[in-house]
């Protein structure tokens, strides 16, 4: 299903969606339009795909969808994003939601598991917010930040048993994880030569590491030594 410059729509209830080599649904592009309550699987391309977007888009709400077995569970490549992605359950595709040179997605709240990458940021993302997600056991990365990825925030997210937690490419920089849950990955992070922030100061609040051997005399929740991640990353406050 092909939507090019809709107005405000809804598309929902969709069952066994799949258009082989075609995103199953394709936004290009698409004002205000509301995508949720679809079974979208079994796709080459993608479940679901916002891709073209230079001007002033309303913005797009992707919710309560089940996507797998896709190359991309949900893909979007929009300079003019606010998007949210939402309650979704994305699994057994080798993207769960890939980002290219988006800025200020909103992605809360889904349950991304048994993916290659769980999500996927390339091409200069910038400022999108991926926030109390369950990124479970997927074989690449939970989180994936590639190609000048910058200034991402991740939040409060549940990052477990996935073979790496947060792999971040060579040029990625500058981006916050604060508040996760990192817990019974193969490697929580890897590949972090650039200085990323692994703490917020307002409110004051590291990561919850489940390997840290550390203690915490006082009992206030954050541990007596920092936790070294990589030589260049430190969390201060886990």
């Amino acid at each position: 299903m092909n939507l090019r410059q809709s107005g405000v729509c809804t598309l929902d209830r969709l069952n066994d969606a799949h258009q082989y080599g075609y995103p199953a649904i394709d936004l290009e592009p698409s004002h205000g339009t509301v995508v949720t309550g679809n079974k979208l699987q079994a796709n080459n391309s993608a479940g679901i795909r916002v891709y073209g977007g230079y001007g002033d888009w309303r913005r797009i709400i992707i919710s309560e969808n089940a996507i797998s077995n896709c190359e991309h569970g949900i893909y979007i490549d929009d300079k003019a994003s606010r998007h949210l992605i939402t309650k979704n359950t994305i699994t057994s595709n080798r993207y769960g939601i890939s980002l290219v040179s988006t800025n200020l997605i909103d992605v809360i709240g889904n349950k991304i598991s048994y993916n290659v990458y769980g999500v996927y940021l390339d091409s200069g993302c910038k400022e999108n917010n991926i926030t109390g997600n369950i990124i479970s056991v997927n074989v690449g990365a939970a989180v994936y930040l590639n190609t000048s990825s910058q200034e991402n925030i991740v939040y409060v997210n549940n990052i477990t048993q996935d073979n790496i937690g947060v792999e971040i490419g060579d040029d990625a920089s500058r981006n916050t994880f604060y508040k996760n849950n990192f817990s019974e990955n193969t490697l929580d992070v890897n590949n972090s030569k650039w200085n990323e922030y692994w703490h917020s100061t307002s409110p004051t609040a590291g990561n919850y590491w489940s390997n840290y051997s550390g203690t915490d005399n006082n009992h206030d929740g954050i541990g007596d030594t920092e936790y070294t991640i990589t030589e260049n990353n430190i969390d201060s406050y886990h």
